[in-house]
């Protein structure tokens, strides 16, 4: 996931974006040192909304996926194993499994989630 995207500042002006308050309040006292209305401190645009991670049996959220993953073990074991149970019993779901272990084997276990090939480090 990339950085977060910091909150900018418009001039309430002219709508120039600034990222730091001294680059605006500089633009303000040169491009717009005459302009006679009172000018409101700026506002800073909203923040992104951040990833919500939701529990698939009891729709509680969480910050990380993480998180959730946790939750999840802890608080929902016997409706987990019943999903673990149910997708052994599933003909189809199992031959992609058994293919996929297949395929893993085959390339001897060097695969990551991606299908790229891990480094040696």
């Amino acid at each position: 996931m990339a950085g977060k995207k910091k909150a900018g500042l418009r001039c309430p002006i002219c709508k120039e974006e600034f990222k730091y308050v001294a680059n605006l309040v500089g633009h303000l006292l040169s491009a717009h040192k005459d302009y006679d209305e009172q000018v409101e401190e700026p506002e800073p645009e909203p923040e992104e909304e951040k990833e919500v991670y939701e529990c698939e049996f009891c729709g509680a959220q969480f910050e990380t996926e993480a998180e959730a993953q946790q939750h999840v073990y802890e608080e929902h074991k016997e409706e987990l194993a019943k999903r673990v149970e149910e997708l052994m019993q599933d003909e189809e779901f199992m031959g992609e499994l058994k293919e996929k272990a297949q395929e893993v084997l085959k390339n001897g276990g060097g695969e990551n989630e991606g299908g790229d090939k891990k480094e040696d480090k």
